[in-house]
Parts: C-alpha cells; structure tokens; sequence
C-alpha cells in the first residue's frame, strides 16, 4: 500500500471528492454569518431595555432648613464655634437618616395601610423597574426606589423627594416622609430647629430610576460593543472558517488515500495481473 502511495494519488483523491467540499463549505460559512448576526441581535436585544411608554410620573418634593438650637452649641464646630459648619453637620446627619432602612420602615408601613401589595404593584410602577416582583417579594427596600433626599449645595437645607406612577401614592409617601422626618428623627439626633421652606409638586414623563437603570444598560451595550470591536469582524470569520473547512478537508482525504488506495496507475493494474491496454491522461501527468 504505501509504496504505491505517492502525490498523485493525494490529487486523483482531492478532485474525487471537491464535491462534498464544496457543499461543507457552503453550509460552514452560512453558519457562520449566521451565527454572527444571531448572536448580535441577542446582544441588541438585551441591551436595549429602555422603556418606550410614557406614562406620566408624579413628584412631589418638600424642603427643610436645619439650624442649630440654643442648646445645640455643645455641638458647635471649628475653634471659632462656626454655627454654619454646625448647621451643615446637623443637615448631612438628618439627610442621611433619611437615606436609611428605619426611614425606608416608617414609610412602607404607612402605604401598606393605604394600599394592598397588589395594588401597590400596580399604580406605583416597580413592575417597570423589577418585571418579576410579585407581592410576596415586597419589603422596606421597595421604598428605595421612589423615595431620595439630599442636601442642596452650599445650604443646610434637605430636599426630600418622592416619584411615582400615581399621585395619590406620591402624596402618601411624601406625607409619611415629612412625618419621619419632623416628628421622628429630632427625638434620636441632635437638637435642631427644623423650619419647612417650601415644596414642589410636578408631573414628568420617566422616573429618575428608570433613568438611572437605562444608564446602566447603555454602559453595558457599550462595554459589549467594546467587546465586539475587539473580535474578529464577519470577513475575517468567514476567511478563517473556509481555512479550517480546507485543511480539514485535505487531511481527511490524504487519510482516505492512504489507507483506501484506488488503482491510479498501469503499475497497480499490472501488479494484480490485470492486463493494460491503453491509459488516459488525467491531468496529473505533466
């Protein structure tokens, strides 16, 4: 077998079958066009989570200045007692106990006694934040999502802010907000004289969460466009493929030769005793 074996059997071999390559070569660069646009589209697809609705999103927010009372000078700071760096302080404290889940509490049961978690689900818009949440999945951190404070800049004044899907919710946290706010928190933190200075009630077309969650997801299709930009393109996919399919082509069929040898030359025939009577050029000769 092998000393029969020689190049042209390899070419008489490959030309026997460049049919079957040709048609695995047709179907592996189908599949790999389209195996590259259906993983592309996955990736759009996943990205783009940006609600299209435009329900509108009621706010209200309320706003508090917070100053030092007469016997709040033991909390005075600076060598000098500056009672703005104290009402600063004072301010930054209460808005962060705002920010807490003892807050998060007070409110949530106060809409738990407005609402049924049904309910709740339906007018408040987490399903437009959370798809999956059910009411058993309800707790205090539900409030996160619609209740903020913080202290404007350059002030020791703290702005609450409440948004949600429907106004009668919004006015029920904003009110349990104050509350907590006003009646709560001054009989745990420092001596302050907390004074109302007005509050802002408004209709707008998306939440901040939700504008907060599509900055996320654009971050995350940039950073998989990022990704994508660093694999190879569709061409060089397409070229890489047809390589593989030929080597793994020639190489199954140098095997096939080899170890099922065809009867290519006059020297095959003679060796078995089969008489020659003439040969036909096949292309390999010269």
């Amino acid at each position: 077998m092998f000393e029969h074996f020689g190049i042209r059997d390899v070419f008489t071999a490959l030309w026997k079958y460049a049919k079957y390559l040709l048609i695995i070569l047709v179907v592996a660069e189908l599949a790999c066009v389209g195996l590259h646009y259906l993983t592309a589209g996955d990736a759009a697809s996943t990205g783009n989570v940006t609600d299209k609705e435009n329900s509108p999103v009621y706010s209200s927010s309320a706003a508090y200045s917070i100053a030092p009372t007469e016997d709040g000078s033991r909390y005075e700071l600076g060598e000098s007692g500056n009672m703005l760096n104290t009402a600063h302080y004072l301010a930054s404290t209460y808005k962060d106990m705002v920010n807490t889940d003892y807050c998060y509490q007070y409110v949530y049961d106060a809409v738990m006694e407005a609402y049924t978690p049904e309910k709740f689900i339906e007018v408040s818009g987490i399903k437009k934040l959370n798809p999956q949440i059910t009411p058993d999945m309800l707790n205090v951190k539900v409030v996160k999502n619609f209740l903020r404070s913080a202290v404007v800049s350059d002030t020791a004044v703290v702005n609450i802010y409440v948004e949600t899907y429907d106004q009668q919710l919004t006015q029920v946290m904003i009110q349990a907000a104050q509350k907590y706010f006003t009646e709560e928190l001054p009989k745990n933190l420092d001596p302050a004289q907390i004074t109302y200075v007005g509050g802002v009630e408004q209709k707008v077309q998306k939440m901040t969460a939700e504008i907060e969650l599509e900055e996320s997801s654009e971050s995350a299709v940039l950073d998989q466009a990022a990704a994508e930009s660093t694999s190879p393109s569709l061409k060089k996919q397409v070229v890489i493929v047809g390589v593989l399919v030929v080597a793994l082509y020639c190489v199954v069929v140098f095997f096939v030769a080899l170890f099922r040898p065809t009867l290519n030359r006059r020297s095959d025939f003679e060796e078995y005793g089969v008489p020659v009577i003439g040969e036909i050029p096949t292309g390999f000769e010269h």
